[in-house]
């Protein structure tokens, strides 16, 4: 990723940031999103050009829009399935002035692929940690891909963990006939692990025969691990609001540990850098 589309992400989540802050006070004080939608709308809108600049800077155009187009054929397939045969129980959605694919919600859609986006983008992040290019046939086995493709799928998992109930409660869909975890069946976590799972082994396995020759910087890890954090306290707040520490506290200990480790040894890494260069400069 060039220096130039750096800064301008960089600018971007900057302004995502306070627009997402202002518009969830005004929303946590007066209520307005229902009655004003592009309250979180525009928001919601700079955060997706944030996640797509960052997978164009790190994957190229095609690999972009072949990552997504996986994404969104999987879950829209997946959705599907569910909602017809029903294998994980009865759901309904309900979310007002929506377009529609067939039974899916254009949003719901949408957030399917960014969600599975940012978990591959937060592996990766962790990943670089230890090793500069991601796995391929050239430099690894097989099986630490398949451990990035588990890593990705725990990663969305553990933050549905926060969603499903705060939706179920805020009656943006609806479980008919409820289930154990805060009245969300338990398989309906599976199946998002089967389906980010499957996004991801397509992508990554064709990263894997066929690497990239585009390059990539590693200094971009922070823009999804950031992203992911920001999103991980919003559902943390929700969840905390709706259901109190017990749903809180489950999501504390299922999202946050791998980014807060990457932002641990990042920060350190570079502080140590830093350091290093004022003593041998003195």
């Amino acid at each position: 990723m060039n220096d130039f589309l750096s800064k301008k992400l960089s600018l971007l989540l900057v302004l995502f940031l306070i627009t997402g802050i202002l518009s969830f006070l005004v929303n946590a004080v007066w209520g307005l999103w229902q009655a004003y939608p592009f309250l979180y709308l525009f928001p919601a809108g700079l955060l997706a050009v944030v996640l797509l600049g960052h997978a164009f800077g790190q994957l190229g155009g095609l690999r972009t829009a072949v990552f997504f187009l996986i994404g969104g054929v999987t879950a829209f397939v997946a959705e599907h399935l569910a909602i017809i045969y029903q294998p994980l129980g009865a759901y309904e959605f309900h979310l007002k002035s929506q377009w529609n694919i067939g039974y899916l919600p254009v949003s719901v859609l949408l957030g399917w692929c960014f969600f599975i986006y940012i978990g591959y983008s937060v592996s990766n992040a962790g990943w670089r940690l230890w090793a500069p290019q991601k796995p391929s046939r050239n430099t690894h086995s097989f099986g630490l891909l398949l451990l990035l493709v588990l890593c990705d799928a725990w990663l969305i998992t553990s933050v549905d963990l926060m969603i499903d109930p705060v939706q179920k409660f805020e009656k943006n869909w609806t479980w008919v006939d409820g289930g154990a975890f805060f009245g969300v069946p338990i398989g309906n976590f599976l199946g998002w692990m089967a389906v980010v799972g499957a996004a991801s082994l397509c992508f990554r396995t064709w990263e894997y025969f066929f690497p990239s020759k585009h390059a990539t910087s590693a200094a971009d890890w922070w823009v999804p691990v950031a992203v992911y954090v920001l999103i991980a306290a919003f559902f943390l707040y929700a969840a905390h609001k709706y259901f109190g520490w017990l749903l809180t506290g489950i999501g504390i200990v299922t999202m946050l540990p791998i980014p807060v480790y990457i932002l641990i040894r990042k920060l350190n890494k570079g502080l140590c850098k830093k350091c290093f260069a004022l003593f041998t400069r003195s």
